[in-house]
């Protein structure tokens, strides 16, 4: 009896831990395949190639074996994901982020993400990120009198090599957050203070739609674009860091952390990735969807630092399961999907 009330304290627990803390975005890694495999939202905002974009492995990788390749020699390439409200944003918190290996910047505008159509009257864009003219990151968004407002790095984006680049909006406190290297702070803290609001357009990763059949999109990005992610929070599109406080300051990364695991969906094997800032004995275990334990990963002390652990899980069956973190004090939950 006690047994089984622990099974169902344990599920409940789950369930209404994710239940409050999903929220809205998407990941897309291009694992050669258009899947959303953010573990904080509420809807799988997979997506399609489109014209000759592709699914490319040449090296050099970013992460993971694939990456989302639009070649210069097309035009109309892109990855496009159908609008969802999952997927809209309005006068709220928004952080958006990806890993980019433009082959032209400088030469015209690029776009990296929009959320939006580029033939309508008015056009539409609820957010978007892209390359400027002068080699700036750019934050644009579309108000009600379809106006663009944008914002620019006071940082460069070169060419031929991987870059990490993300955005926060701090809606409430007006301000933009801007980084380049994901283990640093933002090179930039901004003021912006605009208005905006979702629309019923998809969002393109590598162009800005267009719903002209003879022009389906504009402006595309040129080259590699890998690990796109938007959210909600700051540790969504940087795994490991924390919320943005003090007005001006962003504080320093938390090193007690848990990510979603990679690849996820998976096929037997998966890794999972965490952080602890003390020296705590830590337990990784993985549960299956009645609470009951299938697998443990780690059941040891360990020390300062960064981890990475794959899990192995042949003898498993497709299905959800829950990966569950305890170091000292610190506790976090996971969940992924097995595909066989």
């Amino acid at each position: 009896m006690k047994r089984y009330l622990f099974y169902s304290v344990f599920l409940v627990l789950f369930v209404y831990s994710f239940s409050f803390s999903q929220s809205k975005g998407g990941r897309w890694q291009f694992e050669n395949n258009g899947n959303d495999t953010a573990g904080w939202d509420a809807v799988e905002n997979s997506g399609n190639l489109q014209g000759d974009a592709v699914f490319d492995s040449t090296g050099p990788l970013q992460e993971g074996n694939y990456f989302l390749f639009l070649d210069s020699i097309y035009v109309h390439d892109y990855f496009k994901a159908d609008d969802s409200d999952d997927l809209d944003f309005d006068n709220e918190d928004i952080g958006i982020s990806a890993w980019i290996f433009p082959l032209a910047v400088g030469d015209d505008v690029h776009w990296i993400i929009n959320k939006g159509d580029q033939y309508t009257n008015p056009k539409t864009t609820n957010y978007a990120l892209r390359l400027s003219k002068k080699k700036k990151l750019e934050f644009l968004i579309r108000d009600k009198n379809n106006k663009a407002q944008t914002i620019a790095s006071t940082f460069n984006i070169s060419a031929d090599k991987w870059t990490f680049v993300a955005l926060f909006y701090d809606y409430a406190a007006g301000k933009v957050y801007m980084w380049n290297d994901p283990s640093k702070a933002p090179v930039d803290t901004l003021g912006f203070t605009q208005e905006y609001f979702s629309n019923d357009d998809p969002l393109s990763i590598g162009s800005w739609y267009s719903s002209d059949p003879a022009l389906p999109s504009t402006k595309d990005f040129e080259g590699r674009i890998d690990d796109v992610r938007v959210g909600t929070a700051i540790n969504q599109i940087i795994p490991g860091s924390t919320e943005v406080a003090g007005g001006n300051e962003v504080m320093k990364p938390n090193q007690f952390y848990l990510t979603q695991n990679y690849p996820n969906p998976f096929n037997n094997q998966t890794n999972i990735k965490f952080g602890i800032a003390d020296d705590v004995h830590v337990c990784l275990d993985v549960y299956n969807i009645l609470g009951r334990k299938v697998k443990s990963v780690v059941d040891k002390n360990l020390k300062t630092g960064s981890y990475s652990f794959s899990i192995n899980t042949d003898r498993l069956n497709s299905g959800i399961y829950f990966y569950h973190l305890q170091a000292g004090n610190f506790s976090s939950t996971g969940k992924m999907t097995l595909l066989k």
